[in-house]
């Protein structure tokens, strides 16, 4: 690798060791952000502003519940989790695969 400059040497070398760590951490992140609760709730000043999560919170009744919807709800809300997973599945399980042939 004589005279490759910094950026040769970041995308040839160092980018492609380490895409199933840059996968796994942005599945992570995002399933975070996806998920946050009580952060939406306590920020969010009108109902319009809430997340997905604080939703299906507010869909629980104090007398009745409405099951039908709350499910409805949780299957809509996993659904971009299983697609982002779904396109980053390769580099996560070689990420798993590399850490554990030890």
């Amino acid at each position: 690798m004589d005279g490759a400059s910094e950026w040769f040497i970041f995308t040839r070398i160092i980018l492609p060791i380490s895409k199933p760590v840059l996968a796994v951490q942005g599945i992570a992140t995002f399933i975070g952000g996806w998920n946050s609760f009580l952060w939406p709730l306590i920020m969010a000043s009108d109902e319009k502003y809430y997340t997905l999560s604080v939703g299906l919170q507010l869909l629980k009744g104090q007398y009745a519940n409405n099951y039908a919807l709350q499910m409805a709800g949780s299957a809509f809300m996993v659904v971009p989790i299983i697609i982002i997973f779904m396109f980053l599945q390769k580099y996560i399980l070689d990420g798993y695969n590399v850490s554990g042939n030890k």
